[in-house]
């Protein structure tokens, strides 16, 4: 299989204590049929462990999927350079004992549905910058409180937020390291990112490291060009580390659904990583309907634009927007209020189409709103998917 051959991406990356587990292997249930997938993102998972009775709440959860059909849940595993799980790489998200993730795959796995563990590889904190505010055991916390200066630079600062450097080698070995460990230390079915890479365009945000690489360098690329070739290690590298282990676990990418916008201002290249065989399933967030004032995105438009992507060995599976429903915008104009047939329609238009590998609702706390309307739709869907098969 053709990789994206980069001077950035480190070796030991790869193969330093790489090796089989007996943890390793993912659930192998329902591999060669339609997707029917939930993301169940951190806001829920703190609501559900603050509970105190995860297990029971994790529960209810898996059982309203499986009523559902659902096949797969992609779970926040790592949103803030944080881990649900014991992790020797990662801070600790939550002040409990209870691996949360083991026991969210012993109960999925109890109902042969797929666990997804959903990182977010750059991100550590968003609404502020003051890094005081960061825990002790953050990653980010030990680069920038350590006694080794030049270790600053793996973390960046915005106006909004506080994110691992791309461009930093030591910060793509800690994401990896990571991924490795949850692929040989958990039964996860699949490794899964989310649409956030670059967290801005502004020329500032890596300067010593574009100037280092320039100054290095005799023919530097572009810092558009250079920004891409970091995520396009990241994601180069979590595809073969994955594969190295074990070869049935899954790695999806959940890009925003504007492909210029990827590529221009979060300087993921999509179209490279499909073409090169970079990721398994591609899951483009299309949560537009079919009335949206800018017709490129109404759902049929956007979902056709996506389609050319889908390849035997890249499944493109659809991310709906469940949150949308009762949420006016100016741009949706009225048909997420009007209409209860929306998701329903987009649920037998991926059905239908066979370049469409299946579909994710974002997100659980929307698909199974006790809002009796919602109900309604949420019945309408799963008449959908009944009659398919």
């Amino acid at each position: 299989m053709k990789r994206i051959i980069i001077g950035l991406v480190i070796l030991s990356v790869l193969f330093c204590g790489c090796g089989k587990s007996d943890k390793s292997e993912p659930q192998k249930v329902r591999q060669n049929t339609y997707l029917n997938g939930v993301w169940i993102s951190y806001i829920e998972l703190d609501k559900m462990v603050s509970s105190g009775n995860f297990y029971g709440e994790f529960s209810n959860v898996v059982s309203n999927c499986m009523d559902f059909g659902i096949t797969d849940i992609f779970l926040h595993t790592v949103p803030f350079c944080d881990a649900i799980y014991n992790s020797e790489i990662y801070g600790k998200r939550y002040d409990t004992s209870e691996d949360i993730l083991k026991t969210a795959i012993d109960i999925c796995h109890a109902k042969s549905i797929r666990l997804h563990a959903w990182i977010n590889p750059y991100r550590v904190k968003t609404g502020t910058n003051d890094t005081a505010l960061l825990k002790e055991d953050s990653p980010a916390y030990k680069w920038l409180n350590d006694e080794k200066e030049t270790n600053d630079i793996n973390v960046l600062l915005t106006d909004g937020g506080i994110y691992l450097n791309p461009a930093s080698n030591d910060t793509r070995l800690m994401v990896i390291n990571g991924i490795r460990e949850l692929c040989l230390g958990y039964q996860i079915d699949g490794i899964h990112f989310d649409d956030y890479f670059y967290p801005t365009t502004d020329e500032t945000f890596d300067e010593k490291s574009y100037d280092l690489y320039k100054s290095a360098t005799e023919y530097p690329l572009s810092l558009a060009d250079f920004r891409r070739a970091n995520v396009n290690a990241l994601v180069s590298s979590a595809y073969t580390a994955i594969k190295f282990i074990n070869k049935d676990i899954i790695f999806s990418v959940s890009p925003a659904a504007d492909k210029q916008k990827n590529y221009e201002t979060l300087y993921a290249d999509i179209d490279l990583w499909c073409r090169e065989n970079c990721v398994d399933y591609i899951i483009p967030q299309l949560y537009f309907g079919f009335s949206y004032i800018d017709k490129r995105f109404c759902f049929e438009n956007i979902l056709n634009e996506w389609k050319t992507l889908a390849t035997k060995d890249v499944k493109l599976v659809v991310g709906l927007g469940v949150y949308k429903i009762f949420t006016p915008t100016k741009a949706d104009g009225d048909e997420w209020q009007t209409r209860d047939d929306v998701l329903k329609k987009q649920t037998a238009i991926c059905l239908a189409d066979e370049k469409v590998s299946g579909q994710v609702f974002y997100s659980y706390s929307s698909l199974f709103s006790s809002d009796e309307r919602l109900k309604k739709i949420r019945d309408n869907i799963k008449k959908e998917l009944k009659a398919e098969k």
